[in-house]
């Protein structure tokens, strides 16, 4: 496997040193699939390079026996957290063994072990046989980066120097290794392409999470970004004074709406105020105008949140939209996200940052139990950084929506206080009388499920009912579809108990429940097809109906309602048309 490194391997060692806040995914030399995210650190003393990893054992692919993962926890994690970190390691025991991705991850966000102690962990990783943790997109360029555990599985490292010409600056991802000589070939070619490339990449940049971690910690202000309201600001004049600022130019100004002056004179003005200037200042916009004010005011910046381990829930009345389509809505200003809420749809509809809570967290559970942010719930895994919110007083966890695949995503739907986890079209995968259960469920049972958890909760048609039923004038679905008409409709597919199915579905002509239909009219033949249904039953068939009456699938929902098993299906008069997907 071939990355790029930035830094200096001319003498390296079984050893990493770590300074605090240099260890965001773990313990372990840092690479990169992306070249410019390696270039980037190449800079002064470092250098580039080009190194050639062995294939070996892949943290999120590993398992830990618990009592060698809990000796480890008594030993080295800060005395304070060890009771909590092993409790949150106990909802991942299986047959005394938990994921070692969810051992790494749980230390890390809950910055439960000194950066003093991170060759430690490491040293047990490797002693466990787990040799390196590939991460997906970590900063957002679609790249593959490692954390190398095992030192030993360097086979090949290669300095790359600015006489060097390079073939292929973004490797493919964690490809078999070719020879490394074949990638450093052309590094001169195309100079224009490249500063064009570059310049994408820090546009790109702005609206990374990155990004976002730098505007919180630097806490950027300027007068400029708040004209109108430093306007009515009752010490403005003494500020203009202070910064010899004319009053008369300054309503002038603002008069020609001439935006070039007005910019002259807030940067004298921002650079003549004191902290307590701007302090007071500040406190004037969070009382004022608190939807304006620096998204900072709101929150303190306290870690990353890996992507690669830790499960996050965003609650929402419209998750099943959320599932369906990703998130479409969030805010694209960096500097507003202090009270999102206050903001309508309109300036969220491009898309942008939205918040989470840790999926376990005792903020989650919480959020649940009240419906605070919404009724149902997605889970889902992303880049993001954890913050404290102020005003909230809750540790949340902002990522950029539009990082998120919808097939990555997980539909828990609160249904009369049960939390329900959906599967595509086959409906309910599990029921828990909390969150927590429900929650919980999805960790342990991912790997299992992917494939119906990712699936779409949207079908067509001509996904559940074959084209020969469709055109057979003998058909109840004959009147009521035109397969021309229905070409990029979806419709939602639903769960419904067979105890609530005996009551609710009924005949076309409504005269009696689709059970009373068959109980006093069945002939023989209809009965040997159900008895054959019940036998062979196909869970993942959905049925169609038209409100509550069966347009298609009698048969099948006969046998569901002996079985006492859930039904799928879709309702003909909620269409989601094509433009809405």
């Amino acid at each position: 496997m071939l990355f790029w490194h930035g830094g200096n391997l001319n003498d390296y060692q079984d050893s990493i040193k770590h300074k605090g806040g240099r260890y965001e995914y773990g313990p372990g030399l840092y690479a990169t699939t992306h070249y410019d995210t390696a270039k980037k650190y190449s800079k002064g003393s470092r250098k580039l390079y080009l190194i050639d990893i062995q294939k070996g054992n892949e943290l999120n692919n590993s398992l830990l026996p618990i009592e060698s993962a809990n000796d480890f926890i008594k030993s080295n994690a800060i005395k304070s957290k060890r009771e909590e970190v092993s409790e949150r390691l106990e909802k991942y025991n299986q047959n005394g063994k938990v994921p070692a991705g969810n051992f790494v991850t749980i230390l890390l966000n809950e910055e439960a072990i000194k950066s003093s102690k991170m060759n430690t962990l490491r040293e047990f990783l490797v002693s466990n046989g787990i040799d390196y943790e590939l991460v997906r997109n970590p900063f957002g360029w679609h790249e593959t980066m490692i954390v190398l555990y095992n030192m030993s599985k360097i086979s090949n490292v290669k300095q790359v120097t600015p006489k060097d010409k390079i073939q292929e600056y973004d490797l493919s991802e964690v490809s078999d290794s070719e020879n490394i000589q074949s990638i450093i070939a052309c590094y001169k070619t195309n100079r224009i392409a490249r500063i064009l490339y570059i310049a994408k990449s820090l546009t790109a940049d702005f609206k990374d999470i990155s990004a976002l971690k730098r505007y919180l910690k630097d806490k950027p202000f300027h007068i400029y970004d708040f004209i109108h309201e430093f306007n009515t600001y009752k010490d403005s004049y003494h500020l203009m004074s202070q910064a010899k600022i004319d009053k008369n130019e300054w309503d002038k100004a603002l008069d020609d709406d001439d935006y070039d002056t007005l910019e002259e004179m807030t940067t004298k003005i921002t650079n003549s105020m004191s902290d307590k200037n701007k302090e007071d200042f500040v406190d004037y916009l969070s009382y004022e105008y608190s939807a304006d004010a620096p998204s900072w005011t709101f929150m303190d910046f306290e870690s990353y949140v890996l992507p690669s381990n830790e499960w996050l829930v965003h609650f929402s009345d419209n998750a099943y939209d959320i599932k369906s389509s990703g998130f479409e809505y969030g805010m694209d200003q960096m500097d507003k996200l202090g009270l999102t809420t206050h903001f309508s749809d309109k300036a969220k509809e491009y898309g942008g940052y939205n918040f989470a809570f840790i999926a376990d967290s005792k903020y989650a559970s919480n959020a649940a139990r009240q419906g605070k942010y919404g009724k149902h719930a997605v889970l889902f895994k992303a880049p993001g950084i954890k913050v404290y919110h102020f005003a909230d007083e809750e540790e949340q966890i902002i990522f950029y929506g539009k990082d998120v695949n919808p097939k990555d995503i997980v539909l828990l739907e609160n249904q009369g206080g049960d939390w329900v986890v959906i599967g595509g079209k086959r409906g309910e995968l599990y029921r828990g009388e909390t969150y927590t259960d429900a929650e919980a469920w999805v960790e342990q049972n991912y790997r299992q499920y992917q494939k119906p958890l990712a699936a779409s909760l949207l079908v067509s048609i001509f996904d559940i009912v074959d084209e020969d039923t469709l055109e057979d004038p003998s058909e109840q679905i004959y009147d009521l579809i035109d397969p021309e008409e229905e070409k990029g409709i979806k419709y939602k597919v639903q769960t419904i108990s067979a105890q609530q199915a005996t009551s609710q579905f009924k005949t076309m002509n409504e005269d009696s429940t689709i059970l009373e239909a068959y109980e006093n009219h069945a002939k023989d033949e209809q009965k040997e097809i159900v008895d054959y249904k019940m036998k062979y039953f196909d869970k993942d068939r959905v049925i169609v109906t038209s409100n509550n009456k069966v347009v298609d699938g009698n048969h099948h929902l006969i046998a569901a309602i002996k079985l006492d098993k859930p039904i799928l299906f879709i309702n003909l008069q909620e269409p989601i048309e094509k433009e809405e997907i």
